[in-house]
């Protein structure tokens, strides 16, 4: 299991989080989650090599992806993303998400939909469904989940819904295991 996993359960996490707190448009805010990660699959396409030093450097590392992207290319992949964003003319509830869904307390614009798309990746990451392509779980921003006001009955009730819509994707249960 992959990136495309990973992304499509943030897109689901991201619209199951955006339900729960009435968001409107919650079928955007999904779209944000599915694109959050754009930026990881032009490396690997236009710069093959450079994605095997990445790849070989988190193997021997504690460093995120993010980390490791900026200490050989200089940015990160939110940074390719952005430049994507820009050129496809994205509007800011899709693009902010891209940018800022590692630090979501830098969204000028746009500030729930990022913190939505943080939530939701940490949490697909945190169940190990698809593959963000280093093994760690980074920490729930502070100011992201205080923006949320989400409570821990709320986050309860959003895993267990995540789970059971986790579940119905594709034959693919909770664990991203494939069903017979």
């Amino acid at each position: 299991m992959g990136l495309w996993e990973h992304s499509l359960g943030t897109a689901i996490a991201s619209g199951v989080i955006a339900k729960a707190l009435h968001v409107p448009d919650p079928e955007e805010v999904s779209v944000a989650g599915l694109l959050h990660d754009i930026g990881k699959v032009v490396v690997p396409v236009k710069m093959p090599d450079t994605y095997q030093r990445i790849c070989h450097r988190i193997e021997h590392t504690t460093l995120s992806i993010g980390e490791v992207e900026k200490e050989i290319l200089g940015f990160d992949h939110s940074r390719i993303g952005m430049w994507l964003a820009d050129e496809w003319n994205f509007p800011p509830n899709l693009t902010k998400p891209i940018i800022y869904h590692q630090t979501p307390e830098r969204a000028k614009e746009a500030g729930i939909q990022t913190a939505i798309v943080h939530l939701a990746d940490i949490l697909i990451r945190a169940k190990g469904f698809g593959f963000g392509r280093d093994p760690w779980v980074p920490e729930i921003n502070k100011k992201a989940w205080n923006l949320l006001g989400f409570s821990m009955n709320d986050a309860e009730e959003v895993v267990f819904k995540l789970g059971e819509e986790l579940f119905h994707v594709d034959g693919l249960d909770w664990h991203g295991d494939r069903q017979p």
